[in-house]
């Protein structure tokens, strides 16, 4: 499924950098190409990287503290990690911008991530069609006016939801119901207005 391999390879193709000076001009390089404003990708990411790039922001650096506000605070009884927040370039979605976290609770975990990517539109474009594809167990999720997919009886469950141009994860080996209570906390209406 695409929507699988979307997020699949995202994660796969993710390298993690440490912050530093560039960060700015990286992400300032990685939104200019997101905007169209540069060479479609393939262009100056890709050639001076060779490859998938991932660069991670770090506490005030303005993005980060823009969009680390997005982040559900943890479950009653969980544990949250820090946040991780990078900007990406990558073949298989295109580049965008990923926010993301992990909730512990005992032996389980959540991790809840939200990616904006340009290969995202694909998705979108799949859940808008009068009847989606699904291949089971995948049910289509519709969650206060948004669409999704609930693979929560997959080998491998995570719900995902489409909120504005962003596709929300969660996904662990936490019980769908512990999934679901996490998605009800999460503002929909910030992630949806928020921009880049």
């Amino acid at each position: 499924m695409v929507r699988g391999r979307l997020l699949a390879a995202f994660l796969a193709a993710a390298i993690t950098g440490t912050p530093g000076a560039g960060q700015a001009a990286v992400l300032d390089l990685v939104r200019r190409i997101c905007l169209g404003e540069l060479l479609p990708y393939g262009g100056p990411i890709r050639s001076a990287a060779n490859g998938d790039t991932a660069s991670e922001l770090a506490p005030g650096d303005p993005e980060y503290d823009r969009s680390v506000v997005l982040l559900p605070a943890p479950p009653t009884g969980w544990s949250a990690e820090p946040a991780k927040i990078q900007v990406f370039s990558s073949h298989t979605i295109g580049c965008g911008f990923r926010v993301a976290r992990t909730y512990r609770l005992n032996e389980k975990d959540l991790t809840f991530s939200l990616l904006f990517a340009s290969g995202v539109k694909q998705l979108q474009d799949d859940l808008a069609k009068p009847t989606p594809d699904v291949t089971p167990p995948e049910r289509i999720l519709e969650f206060k006016g948004r669409k999704g997919y609930d693979r929560s009886e997959a080998p491998d469950p995570d719900l995902i939801l489409v909120v504005g141009s962003m596709m929300l994860s969660i996904d662990g080996s936490a019980t769908d119901s512990e999934m679901r209570a996490l998605l009800d906390t999460v503002d929909l209406d910030a992630i949806e207005t928020f921009r880049f």
